[in-house]
């Protein structure tokens, strides 16, 4: 929790974050399953006067979580139909969930509770749920058909589980539903709007006075810290590898 950096517009001494967006669990050995929770993480934050949001992947089924073997018995149970092709190349062990169909969607939110469930006990103060646009991804990528719909229903679900268990709940990325979904969220989370030309389709957040906390992975902070602030971000520069770890992380101001 110590983190503190100079920020690409200067000044005088450097900036620590007062709002840390981080695992449900402690990290792990890469052979080992998730299984402690943070607690400790929040409790740190905390003794800071921080605000600890806690990170669940929603949209995609991880094989190094505790409750993954869950996951795979419905999937095997129910014609194969819950877990999709895997995310990326540089994620492999995650794939697409099926949020198309509405027993899966209702599996999924069962869930997702229980998840939401561990964030409030171990202490975070909101929510971010990864992975919710699947629907603007075509089938070849996923595994799955999802439409608008089909999506709108799941976001909305899962804010209000947060909302159910006393958090707050943060929109990831899902640029195209943003007018539709700033209603059910507290905060959006975004990931390269800048390297993508995007950031605009965020104002709804900005204009409603909810706080958009914006990553840049490629692009220098030359090259978006300018625009996000005009247009209220709280924007950091990350490492190209997308490395959870990556150091120094650079704010804009």
């Amino acid at each position: 929790m110590g983190i503190c950096e100079e920020p690409f517009a200067g000044g005088p001494g450097c900036v620590s974050p007062e709002v840390i967006d981080f695992d449900l669990y402690r990290d792990r050995a890469a052979t080992e399953v998730d299984r402690e929770l943070n607690e400790r993480g929040v409790d740190a934050l905390h003794e800071l006067g921080g605000y600890a949001v806690c990170y669940i992947d929603a949209g995609g089924i991880e094989n190094y979580r505790p409750d993954f073997r869950r996951f795979v018995r419905w999937h095997r149970h129910h014609g194969n139909s819950l877990l999709g092709k895997p995310f990326s190349r540089r994620f492999p062990d995650e794939r697409w969930a099926n949020v198309g169909g509405a027993k899966q969607r209702r599996f999924l939110v069962r869930m997702m509770e229980r998840r939401v469930g561990k964030c409030a006990a171990a202490g975070f103060d909101a929510v971010e749920f990864d992975v919710v646009e699947a629907w603007a991804a075509p089938r070849r990528v996923t595994g799955w058909r999802v439409s608008r719909s089909d999506q709108l229903k799941y976001n909305r679900a899962l804010a209000d589980l947060a909302h159910a268990a006393g958090l707050a709940a943060g929109l990831k990325n899902d640029l195209g539903q943003v007018k539709d979904l700033v209603g059910d969220f507290e905060f959006a989370i975004n990931e390269e709007c800048a390297g993508f030309d995007e950031c605009g389709r965020l104002a709804p957040f900005v204009d409603a006075g909810k706080p958009v906390f914006h990553i840049e992975y490629e692009v220098s902070p030359q090259g978006f810290c300018a625009e996000t602030e005009a247009l209220g971000f709280n924007s950091i520069k990350k490492g190209r590898d997308f490395s959870l770890f990556a150091q120094p992380w650079r704010p804009c101001s």
